[in-house]
């Protein structure tokens, strides 16, 4: 199994263990209100309990409520929502296998379709069409010990591993937007080294060069858009014209800590949104730190960005057996620099994924 850094790399390992058990979904849950205008955007959380359950809850910014989409799950879980709000794609741990694998739920009909069930471990998965014909998702295994992103055809069952050939370019995190796909790649052999290092020596992971490259959606015509360094890049997204991604990482370049950022696609222009830094130097900030994780994303207009983040003077708990930080959603301002809560989960969690639906 390849190696990945931090308290999200070791709760990934720990879902190929658990296996889940499916449950309807509650109904509409009110969640924190604000005063936000956006039209039709739609929030996708995934959560994590002391109890060791996971959910997926559907967030509107406007209005402050959430709809439960799936809960009562035994796996850390990771889910999309179809842009026309019908379907969710999600990875859990059911089936024959053990493994994580990729389901379907129709959102109207709650029915459930098992996608793929196979060993290999399916780490994320993202809408590659709008009527779900196509899913994409980041694999690992055996077979596959460098992860790489797999085109998934939902009727046939087939799957083609794309940039296949490159055996020792890892890709750390993806996402799909129309005809393209962004991702993080990294040398899994590089990776490897500094990780026996920072275990021989017990000192932290040393930063390695992370490029982020788009490409089409059979896997073609790939195209570096920058280089960073960073000791991790846990999360990227794509902004809602596709011209823009959002990524979060830690130690990126100069800066300390994590942090959330927004890079151009068309000039590799990178552009500080959020950072533990920011945070600490902010006065009487109701959130402490980023956290594992990293993720966020913008808003339709650009002018807010939804991020996952650690309370104020939270302390570290245990979920289930792991010891960590309770988190929450909440939405920072560009423009006044203002941090608001808009997600109340009404229990400790750590927030596993965060995408957005425009």
């Amino acid at each position: 199994m390849k190696q990945k850094s931090g308290l999200v790399a070791f709760l990934f390992l720990l879902m190929f263990i658990f296996c889940g058990c499916a449950k309807n979904p509650t109904n509409t849950t009110p969640i924190h209100k604000n005063n936000n205008t956006l039209d039709n955007e739609k929030i996708v959380v995934s959560a994590y309990n002391r109890e060791g359950k996971s959910s997926i809850t559907l967030v509107n910014p406007e209005n402050g409520l959430g709809e439960v989409l799936l809960d009562n799950r035994e796996v850390w879980l990771s889910g999309e929502v179809s842009s026309d709000k019908k379907s969710l794609v999600y990875v859990d741990a059911l089936g024959d296998t053990g493994a994580w694998n990729v389901f379907l739920r129709d959102l109207k009909t709650k029915k459930i379709y098992q996608v793929t069930n196979d060993s290999l471990g399916k780490l994320s998965a993202r809408f590659g069409d709008k009527n779900g014909k196509v899913i994409y998702s980041e694999v690992m295994g055996s077979s596959v010990p460098a992860s790489k992103i797999a085109k998934i055809d939902t009727e046939s069952k087939n799957s083609v591993l794309l940039d296949s050939d490159q055996k020792d370019r890892a890709a750390e995190r993806f996402d799909v937007f129309e005809n393209k796909i962004v991702g993080v790649f990294v040398s899994e052999s590089q990776n490897n080294k500094r990780w026996e290092e920072a275990n021989m020596k017990d000192i932290e992971l040393r930063q390695l060069p992370y490029s982020i490259c788009e490409m089409d959606k059979d896997g073609k015509n790939i195209r570096e858009i920058s280089k960073i360094n960073a000791i991790d890049i846990d999360f990227i997204s794509y902004g809602a014209d596709g011209k823009y991604i959002t990524f979060g990482g830690k130690k990126i370049g100069n800066d300390s800590g994590s942090g959330i950022y927004k890079l151009s696609i068309e000039n590799g222009k990178l552009e500080r949104l959020l950072t533990d830094t920011m945070l600490k130097e902010k006065e009487k900030s109701i959130v402490s730190e980023i956290g594992p994780g990293r993720y966020g994303v913008l808003s339709k207009d650009e002018k807010k960005l939804y991020f996952a983040g650690v309370p104020k003077d939270a302390k570290e708990m245990t979920f289930k057996d792991i010891a960590s930080k309770p988190r929450s959603l909440y939405q920072y301002d560009l423009e006044t620099k203002e941090i608001e809560q808009i997600y109340d989960p009404k229990e400790p969690v750590i927030i596993t994924d965060v995408t957005i639906s425009y």
